[in-house]
């Protein structure tokens, strides 16, 4: 927990209480006259100080930015037991960062294995959206496929992102790479089926899984979705 963090934004650096008394840890990137928050799910790889970089990407001196360590990453206390635990600590931030700004204001990104977390928090509460990065349908359709980049004892979890778009009111975009070599992009198709009317699949092409932040259709979308970027 020595480590002093570094980003292209001022930033606060937040510790949040969970429910069974662990500490999770969080960046708070800032601008000046923020216009809103985006809360930012991380994928397997990396914790606050790897990502502090796509503050360049999201900040864009018009929204602060909270990216959130899970369990076991960074500097955050405990283990992953069970998927709950997730959930329950992706709340406690949320219901922390409602304090600082409404729902009307608050933009939930999950990417990668961070999207289940983005999706299940976005069903029980009211962001003003949520945004999908590279997801996947639930967990048992990643070990039936097989794919090795995620971490063998989160299978035994569903996190099964159909079930949590189904019951989202807040609308819903969806951004996959054409070219993704760890999660395929027929995974979005199929989530694209249980989201409601109105909601978008973007599929990118010439992008794989990585740097996907980076994507320049994907700034375009998201102009037109953060419209004070």
């Amino acid at each position: 927990r020595e480590h002093a963090y570094t980003a292209p934004n001022p930033f606060e650096e937040i510790d949040f209480e969970t429910k069974d008394g662990h500490t999770i840890n969080a960046l708070l990137q800032k601008v000046e006259r923020p216009k809103g928050l985006i809360l930012y799910f991380h994928g397997n790889v990396g914790n606050c100080q790897t990502w502090a970089s796509i503050g360049k990407i999201y900040c864009r001196d018009a929204y602060n930015l909270c990216v959130v360590d899970y369990r076991g990453f960074g500097k955050s206390e405990g283990e992953i037991t069970n998927e709950q635990q997730l959930f329950d600590d992706a709340q406690v931030v949320y219901d922390a960062m409602k304090k600082r700004f409404p729902e009307t204001k608050i933009h939930v990104i999950g990417y990668s294995i961070g999207t289940a977390i983005a999706s299940e928090l976005a069903s029980r509460n009211n962001p003003k959206q949520l945004i999908l990065l590279a997801p996947y349908y639930n967990m048992r359709d990643m070990m039936d496929k097989r794919y090795p980049i995620f971490p063998h004892f989160l299978l035994r979890y569903e996190l099964d992102n159909a079930k949590y778009v189904a019951k989202i009111k807040a609308p819903i975009s969806i951004f996959h790479g054409l070219k993704d070599e760890a999660i395929a992009y027929d995974s979005s198709i199929r989530l694209k089926k249980k989201c409601k009317q109105g909601d978008q699949l973007v599929l990118l092409k010439n992008q794989g899984h990585n740097e996907i932040n980076d994507n320049k259709v994907l700034h375009t979308y998201l102009s037109k979705l953060l419209p004070e970027w």
